[in-house]
């Protein structure tokens, strides 16, 4: 399947070999849109709408007509997260219309598993392997990717189906398919991101599909300003629900979504007090994978978000629980590449954190690097730093 782009004209074609052929053509297509910058939806449109017609072809309820809908369907997200949904209006409309009618493929009997449904990362995962999710996801990518590109039009049709989808939301799939999808959802249009936001994550929605949603959406994007401000209250609203039961499968998605609304100033994100609220209830291993994203920070650029992790940091290296598993504070050493202000870091952060934890810590050569830095400046701190980072070296040998 080398150069699958020379072979386009071809491709509508082979669709005539049937509809395992046809997926299995989608599947190769999709893993090689990122490669063949040729692979667009005008070069690939005949394709796409040969293959719709060979899945309507297909008997419904078979595994032969869901899997080649999960792959045109794959196939239609990678080439709008490629940024290859352009050409004329009308190319552009009839791409849309293939995800629009993929749509009507939902099937009603899919779930998140029998039993207890599942949450945050594995319900993402068990979305994504149905139909429904495959079909939702790739309908609100190309909306977002067709708005960007200049095609509003070709838009809001999807757009409008999804609304009429998300105001009679009862399946947890559904559900975990549009939170998944939220971000192309309010980038395909901007001035109704709120509404929509209400829709799916407001207090008139159902909990379980609500609590669903916004997991789905922490676990599958990283933290943004933009969906910050519209999701402010959606965040409040789960960090309250999350103090009363945390789910081990999302919490370290949730404490880095807060912990960068933190950093960057989100209205609300410090007087509610959110990343206080998320460390009291976290366990070591998570409240370490937030710790790092601190660290991290706090060693970059000078500026306001430098400044409130490292504030962050002496609190974290100060409060008591910090010590109960270890991990956190280890994490603590990724500071140490400081490139300013590394007398406060070494004083204030990196050895407090190393007699905390007898020495042990996760970046022994950053810790190592900004010891030799200070050695002349701080030779107290410093000659203390080495002492137990030398302790703690030798405590893990066996």
């Amino acid at each position: 399947m080398a150069d699958l782009a020379r072979f386009a004209d071809a491709l509508p074609a082979l669709v005539e070999a049937g509809p395992e052929v046809t997926a299995g053509l989608a599947r190769q297509l999709g893993q090689r849109v990122t490669e063949e910058a040729s692979l667009t939806c005008v070069s690939l449109l005949p394709f796409l709408e040969r293959a719709f017609q060979e899945l309507q072809r297909t008997a419904l309820a078979s595994s032969a007509r869901s899997d080649l809908a999960l792959n045109v369907a794959w196939l239609l997200e990678r080439l709008a997260e490629a940024e290859r949904i352009h050409g004329s209006p009308v190319e552009v409309q009839r791409t849309a219309d293939v995800a629009l009618r993929l749509l009507d493929e939902r099937e009603a009997e899919e779930s998140l598993g029998t039993g207890t449904p599942a949450r945050g990362w594995e319900a993402l995962e068990r979305m994504l392997n149905t139909v429904t999710g495959s079909a939702i996801r790739a309908a609100a990518a190309l909306a977002a990717a067709a708005a960007a590109a200049g095609h509003a039009a070709a838009a809001e049709p999807i757009l409008q189906e999804i609304d009429d989808i998300a105001g009679d939301c009862r399946s947890l799939v559904t559900a975990a398919a549009l939170g998944s999808a939220f971000p192309w959802i309010a980038t395909a249009d901007r001035p109704a991101a709120e509404r929509r936001a209400a829709v799916l994550f407001g207090p008139a929605a159902a909990a379980s599909t609500r609590r669903t949603a916004f997991e789905t959406y922490v676990v599958s994007w990283r933290y943004t300003s933009r969906m910050g401000q519209v999701l402010v209250d959606a965040y409040e609203t789960a960090l309250a629900a999350w103090e009363t039961g945390a789910a081990p499968s999302w919490d370290v998605a949730l404490g880095q979504h807060l912990a960068v609304a933190d950093l960057t100033d989100l209205p609300g994100a410090r007087s509610r007090r959110w990343v206080e609220r998320w460390y009291a209830q976290a366990a070591d291993e998570e409240r370490g994978a937030v710790t790092r994203i601190l660290a991290e920070v706090a060693a970059g650029e000078a500026g306001a978000a430098c400044s409130r992790a490292r504030d962050l940091l002496r609190w974290r290296v100060a409060v008591p629980e910090a010590a109960s598993g270890g991990r956190e504070l280890e994490e603590v050493s990724w500071a140490s590449s400081a490139v300013h202000g590394r007398e406060e870091i070494l004083a204030e952060v990196v050895l407090p954190a190393l007699e905390r934890t007898g020495g042990r810590t996760m970046d022994a050569r950053g810790v190592a690097t900004l010891i030799a830095r200070q050695a002349r400046a701080q030779p107290d701190d410093a000659a203390r730093a080495l002492r137990l980072l030398v302790d703690g070296d030798e405590s893990t040998w066996p």
